[in-house]
């Protein structure tokens, strides 16, 4: 069996869709992991951008919510490759589009840090928490991913996120925190788009022709 499964992975690799299919008709194991990363074969054709070769390990029930070491998913890897058609494809499959690697990190974080912006405009089309990732990108002083991620979402989007996730809460201890939590969130997203807007273009001001220097900057907010 170990030599089938090395097959469909040497498969897989080589991006061979007969050599995979002939190792799985001999009875190679679909979610055979690689003993290091842990990374089934799913992954592997994903991280190679290999949509075709996704599409035959789906059809032969491939765990599309496996975890490797670091718990990363399928999905993870394949946003952080900017593979937007297998994005979907997963998604479309059942992959976890929240789930969360040893860091903390979603598929969502992932193409963000990467910037590959069709992903992200995906992802959150699909659902993905935003409020989750602004969070963190905020905590992080990463200010131009939470503007970007904001504007895509709009401020009354994001408001409205967070009333539809406080009503869905049923415990009032859990509630009543999360309300205190995004009030909080909510002003400072407000107050860093308002500074962010503020900030006019850097004017340059003459002085008088007996000062050493020909030119000062500054900033003006109005």
């Amino acid at each position: 069996m170990d030599k089938i499964n090395q097959e469909l992975r040497s498969g897989v690799f080589d991006g061979d869709l007969e050599k995979v299919k002939d190792a799985l008709d001999k009875g190679a194991d679909v979610n055979t992991k690689d003993v290091l990363t842990g990374r089934n074969v799913l992954m592997l054709a994903a991280d190679k951008g290999k949509k075709e070769m996704v599409e035959l390990l789906l059809n032969e029930s491939a765990d599309v919510n496996a975890r490797s070491e670091g718990r990363w998913t399928v999905l993870m890897i394949a946003a952080e490759g900017g593979y937007g058609d297998i994005v979907e494809l997963l998604i479309e499959n059942g992959a976890e589009v929240d789930a969360e690697n040893t860091n903390g990190k979603t598929a969502l974080m992932r193409a963000i840090e990467r910037g590959h912006r069709n992903v992200v405009d995906l992802l959150i089309n699909r659902g993905a928490d935003v409020l989750q990732v602004i969070e963190n990108e905020l905590n992080r002083e990463h200010v131009t991913s939470t503007r970007m991620l904001v504007e895509k979402k709009g401020l009354e989007g994001v408001k409205n996120q967070m009333q539809e996730a406080i009503k869905q809460e049923k415990d009032p201890v859990k509630k009543l925190e999360m309300k205190i939590k995004y009030g909080k969130l909510y002003r400072k997203i407000v107050s860093m788009m308002r500074k962010e807007t503020k900030l006019e273009d850097v004017k340059t001001v003459k002085l008088p022709r007996d000062d050493i220097r020909k030119f000062r900057i500054r900033r003006i907010v109005n």
